[in-house]
């Protein structure tokens, strides 16, 4: 059940975002309402209280955990394939393999923190570290499956470097759907989340794995 619902999940975000956004409001809200279960004691009149997960750690170790180890497999896997799985090349998969992580696990974390802290600085609004855990995890879907795509085609991906950063311009109408939905706001400031969130969620993921790959370069 639980593979079935995180592709369910991963191509409703793709193909319908809007729904996908709903039935993820939908279920956290479920979710709350089952969140503290008061259990009253007859005898001794005492109550306990149940926690359960609260949305964004559903988004990470439900959705982001996931696919950063998907990712992280297929790039060392098809790494090892390319040099007919010699032994040679293992060393060279493994660090392909790391900077695929470094990018995914890093990036999540710091464009959610990032666009935590800028909604504070910039719109004046609350901090909000789990609805901006979110918005990074599902919005990162498009770079999920891209990291996918160039790992099995990475000749054609490096040849035409623009395919790789088109389809994320994508990520823009999944977090406006996402803020739409989950905080529903005025429509000048959803346009600037929607912005500032979007090339975050782009951009840094991008830029760990370009460091990344200098430290490797200069050092191994």
């Amino acid at each position: 059940m639980f593979e079935k619902e995180l592709y369910i999940r991963f191509l409703l975000l793709l193909v319908a975002p809007k729904r996908a956004w709903s039935r993820i409001n939908v279920e956290d809200a479920s979710h709350k309402a089952r969140s503290s279960i008061n259990v009253e004691d007859a005898s001794h009149k005492t109550r306990s209280s149940i926690k359960t997960d609260d949305a964004s750690s559903k988004a990470v170790s439900e959705f982001v955990f996931p696919f950063v180890a998907i990712c992280t497999i297929v790039v060392f896997c098809t790494n090892l394939m390319r040099l007919d799985w010699a032994r040679s090349a293992l060393n060279g998969a493994l660090v392909e393999a790391m900077g695929c992580c470094v990018s995914l696990f890093g990036g999540f974390y710091l464009a959610s923190y990032l666009i935590n802290k800028s909604g504070h600085l910039f719109f004046k609004l609350i901090d909000n570290w789990p609805l901006s855990q979110q918005i990074t995890g599902y919005g990162m879907v498009i770079y999920f499956l891209i990291t996918i795509i160039a790992a099995l085609f990475p000749q054609f991906f490096q040849s035409i470097s623009f395919l790789r950063l088109l389809p994320m311009c994508y990520t823009f109408c999944i977090v406006w759907q996402g803020y739409g939905i989950l905080m529903q706001t005025e429509r000048i400031l959803r346009i600037k989340q929607t912005l500032l969130a979007g090339i975050l969620i782009v951009i840094v993921p991008e830029l760990l794995r370009f460091v990344f790959n200098l430290i490797t370069y200069y050092t191994l």
